[in-house]
């Protein structure tokens, strides 16, 4: 496995110094007076109680000076601050944002590792890789959303337990699709998002519900998107996206009749597709902030910094 060096900058355990060139560190604990803390490279003594999760300075900052922490200026000295203080509001805050407006300029690139990783997925015809095989039931207007869920009961109940190969049936239904200028830009980015549904990697194949009235129209949005194009699976000569609506089907409970039949050679495809091994390069990752708070910085985010390294060096 690829070791990439994590930045370790111990006080005894009891703060963190994220960076060697931040002029403070945080407090894991509470610290009181006298207290010393200790790293590669120096030490400090507690002047001032500091609560658990605060910053301390740990080298002298004059009065204007910035004040780094994770290597960035984070505010300006209001006073001078000797090692070992608390810093916090009263000595700390804003000043001129007079610095060069860079980015990027301490880029570094992650060692190359020693061996490529692998993940199993499913081959797709875009080239891309995907990690679950799902029948995506998706609604083209606001007035087949309850359609697509109950077609969706009917399948879970009915149809999936039969197919142990598909990981389950998708449902995306929305508020819009019907009153929109055709042709116009909601019309456009409607098409757009439905068929990056329809297209997601993890898709294997598309089922499109609507009533048969509205502005965008199942079979519009087809031929728009070339959804059946790249949906024709490999070798196979059947689209693995159909379409239907409601007022063509002859009501609801014939719709929903429909779609159970217009689903099972869908189910077919998608239970006929094997996992196959993949270099990391192929994996998308997405991270999603979940409520930062003081402590994000120190824990989550250099987790998925780290992770997102690893993936990098993947390719």
């Amino acid at each position: 496995m690829m070791e990439i060096a994590v930045p370790n900058y111990p006080m005894n355990g009891r703060a963190i110094l994220l960076n060697t060139d931040d002029d403070v560190a945080v407090a894991v604990r509470a610290l009181a007076v006298g207290d010393t803390l200790e790293w590669e490279g120096g030490s400090c003594t507690v002047q001032a109680p500091i609560p658990a999760g605060h910053k301390l300075a740990v080298r002298a900052v004059e009065i204007g000076e910035p004040v780094r922490k994770y290597g960035q200026i984070i505010g300006y000295a209001l006073q001078r601050i000797a090692p070992g203080d608390w810093v916090h509001t009263h000595n700390l805050g804003h000043g001129p944002a007079r610095r060069e407006y860079e980015f990027a300029v301490d880029l570094r690139h992650p060692p190359v590792p020693a061996e490529e990783r692998t993940f199993l997925g499913y081959s797709n015809p875009s080239g891309r890789a995907g990690t679950r095989n799902y029948l995506a039931l998706i609604s083209t207007v606001n007035c087949s959303a309850d359609t697509v869920h109950l077609i969706a009961q009917r399948l879970r109940s009915e149809v999936l337990p039969d197919f142990p190969n598909v990981d389950g049936v998708a449902v995306v239904a929305h508020g819009t699709g019907c009153g929109m200028q055709l042709g116009g830009k909601e019309y456009r980015l409607l098409q757009r998002c439905l068929a990056g549904i329809a297209n997601h990697p993890n898709v294997a194949a598309a089922l499109f519900v609507g009533l048969g009235c509205e502005v965008n129209q199942p079979t519009d949005l087809l031929r728009n998107e070339q959804i059946l194009a790249p949906r024709v699976s490999a070798g196979a000569s059947k689209p693995t996206a159909h379409a239907l609506t409601i007022q063509q089907a002859g009501g609801v409970r014939k719709a929903v009749q429909a779609a159970m039949d217009q689903a099972l050679p869908l189910f077919r495809h998608a239970n006929a597709r094997r996992r196959v091994a993949f270099p990391i390069a192929h994996l998308a990752i997405g991270t999603n902030c979940g409520g930062s708070d003081g402590n994000s910085g120190i824990t989550a985010n250099p987790a998925l910094g780290l992770a997102g390294d690893r993936f990098v060096a993947q390719g």
